[in-house]
């Protein structure tokens, strides 16, 4: 490796004292360097699996109450025959419900509540088409495999599902992500 340090491929920071502004930009050239992403700090997915499953039961709950009180409404207004589609009108507000958060907040209340958001693999935030093939792709997972599809994010150290590999995104902490961003 050359001595010369325009002609050096280590970051340019590397033999000299350094204080925090300098680690920063140390960390940041290292990183260049070795190919590591922002998404490689483990900050980032601290507790996420069991914040997933509780954010996804207090959408379940919200979604709960919205949605029977549409098909209430439905109902009364369709004289009964939109109870013929329960299952269809549940299925279409959830869908809606996921998609409209994600692609708005870039997390569902419950996963705001929970210190979650979903990003893209690349940091941005999911556009409305990434965020709905991550619900139906959820859904549809869910769905065939009965809840064995949370073995996935067991296996992986960014505990990333199959639809979030699909659809190219990462479920991480708000906080620890807004802190990497702004640095």
């Amino acid at each position: 490796m050359s001595t010369d340090d325009n002609n050096s491929r280590l970051p340019s920071s590397l033999s000299t004292k350094r204080g925090r502004r300098d680690n920063d930009a140390f960390d940041a050239e290292w990183r260049e360097l070795v190919g590591a992403s922002w998404s490689d700090d483990p900050s980032l997915f601290d507790g996420v699996m069991l914040r997933r499953v509780l954010a996804y039961m207090i959408d379940v709950a919200i979604l709960s109450i919205v949605s029977w009180f549409i098909v209430i409404v439905l109902g009364v207004l369709s004289l009964g025959l939109v109870l013929l589609f329960v299952a269809g009108v549940f299925l279409a507000i959830a869908v809606t419900y996921h998609t409209f958060f994600i692609a708005r907040n870039a997390a569902t209340p419950g996963m705001s509540f929970l210190d979650l958001r979903v990003t893209t693999t690349e940091g941005g935030s999911p556009d409305l088409g990434q965020a709905f093939v991550t619900t139906v792709l959820f859904y549809l997972s869910v769905f065939v495999t009965v809840w064995i599809v949370l073995i996935i994010p067991l296996l992986n150290d960014k505990r990333r599902t199959l639809h979030d590999f699909i659809a190219g995104t990462l479920v991480v902490r708000r906080r620890a992500f807004e802190s990497i961003k702004e640095a």
